[in-house]
Order: structure tokens, then sequence, then C-alpha cells
């Protein structure tokens, strides 16, 4: 699995030339920090450790099924991109256990990647329902296979499924 994530983030995340800059004030020194505060916040079950670091992005395991990438320039500590990938958690024996479980990281990941970017946009219940319906199961397009965008407060939200994995990342515009 670790495999499939790092192919997808190469896919996806590998090339900081793209970001256009700072994601608020994430940087390589705080962003561990930051993700175990949001997750208390929210009480969530994340476990963040730094799983491996490269010189383009710092990779860190959040739960089985969910990993977290910061990416950053290489001569920089400022994270220019941040994304998750949610695979299926096959530790649960039923199908609609699995299902459940997996929308539930689907979610967890969309809210955490606009509170990073925009901090109190958790908190604007309109605001998230609409990232929501834009990056999750609610947007028919995405179980299609497309690529679903929503932007706000000068950020660039962007899900897709690639090889089965469940992908969510931001991008400052």
């Amino acid at each position: 699995m670790k495999s499939l994530f790092l192919a997808l983030a190469l896919l996806c995340c590998a090339v900081p030339a793209l970001a256009a800059g700072q994601i608020h004030d994430l940087t390589l020194e705080n962003i561990e920090e930051k993700l175990a505060v949001y997750n208390a916040r929210h009480r969530g079950d994340w476990s963040p450790r730094l799983a491996r670091e490269e010189p383009a992005a710092a990779w860190y395991d959040l739960r089985p099924t969910t990993v977290f990438v910061a990416g950053h320039e290489h001569a920089s500590q400022k994270i220019n991109r941040i994304q998750f990938f949610i695979s299926t958690d096959e530790r649960i024996p039923s199908e609609d256990g699995r299902r459940m479980q997996y929308i539930s990281d689907m979610s967890s990941a969309v809210q955490a990647t606009a509170a990073l970017c925009l901090p109190g946009f958790d908190k604007d219940a309109e605001q998230m329902a609409a990232l929501e319906d834009a990056l999750t199961y609610m947007n028919s397009a995405l179980s299609k296979g497309e690529k679903c965008v929503f932007t706000s407060g000068g950020y660039r939200f962007t899900a897709m499924f690639i090889d089965g994995v469940y992908t969510v990342w931001a991008e400052k515009l």
C-alpha cells in the first residue's frame, strides 16, 4: 500500500514548481503539531507521525488508511501543497462498515485540508457543506472518475480517485 501512495504522490504532489506559495503558516517544523491539534479538536483517531522525508515532500502516517503529504520546495521549510490519501480499511469485516469508514475518512480529510489552509473555515457550516458537496461522494462527478475542484479564500481544493484511492489536495492560487 505504501508503494501505491508513493506512486500517487509522485503523480500528484511531487512537482512543487506548480504551487503558487506557502499554505497559510504551514512549515515542516509545525505541520505535525497542527495535524495533532486539528485531530484533537475534532476528536479524531489520527496518530500523526513522520513516516519519511524526501527532497520535495514529508510523509505522515495518520492511521492505517490515511497518509498525509506536505509538499515543499527542496531548500525550503515552507509547505506549498498538502495532500491526503485515503484507502479502504480491509480490516473491517463488513462491506458496509468499510464503506462508512471510507466516507468518514474522506470527510475528515476534506475538513482538515480546509482547516489547515483557512483557520476557522471548519467552523463555517455553510462553507464546509459546500466544500463537502464539491469534494466528497455527495458530488456524483467524483464517483465517475472526474477531478472535482472547489475554490475559496485564495486556495484551490481538488479531489479525485486514483486507482481506488481517494485523494484531496490544496494549493494556494
